[in-house]
């Protein structure tokens, strides 16, 4: 099922691009602009031969930072899963604007890979109130979030060189 809604939505995006679609583009011109609208996001996974990165946890080096590895070993400890904001959609009713903010994440390896410069004003408080003092809400079917998860993994016993 999402391997072809997936296929569709690829076919749909190159026929787009290759006929101009005018009609798309009306709307997207007369959308209001200081609102965002919502995008589909697709998740990847990856299985088979990962060649050297497949490393055991004794094998984990700093050169596999930013690397798709296959670690193979026992999972002795897993906090549960927690979302982290990303960026945060806002409303305010009185003056019809939105409001995004963007968060910086000093632990996104992506970003520091990518060299990604992020206009941060120094403030990570989640808004309450836009420049004017005027109350705003958050649109948290807007935001966009990432899982965050901390694992523990132990080399298998049997993999282990002896004493």
């Amino acid at each position: 099922m999402f391997e072809s809604q997936l296929e569709r939505s690829v076919h749909d995006l190159k026929d787009d691009q290759q006929k101009g679609n005018t009609e798309k583009q009306a709307l997207a011109n007369a959308a209001d602009k200081q609102f965002p609208t919502k995008t589909k996001k697709y998740y990847v996974s990856f299985e088979g031969n990962f060649g050297t990165n497949h490393v055991t946890p004794r094998g984990l080096k700093s050169n596999l930072v930013n690397q798709f590895v296959s670690v193979q070993g026992i999972v002795t400890r897993m906090a549960i899963v927690r979302p982290k904001i990303q960026t945060s959609v806002h409303y305010c009713e009185n003056t019809k604007k939105g409001l995004i903010k963007h968060y910086t994440d000093d632990t996104n390896l992506a970003d520091m890979a990518e060299d990604v410069v992020r206009q941060n004003d120094g403030n990570l408080q989640f808004p309450v109130k836009d420049k004017d003092q005027n109350p705003i809400t958050a649109e948290y079917g807007y935001c966009v979030y990432k899982d965050c998860q901390v694992i523990t993994i132990q080399e298998m016993p049997e993999n282990a060189p002896p004493g």
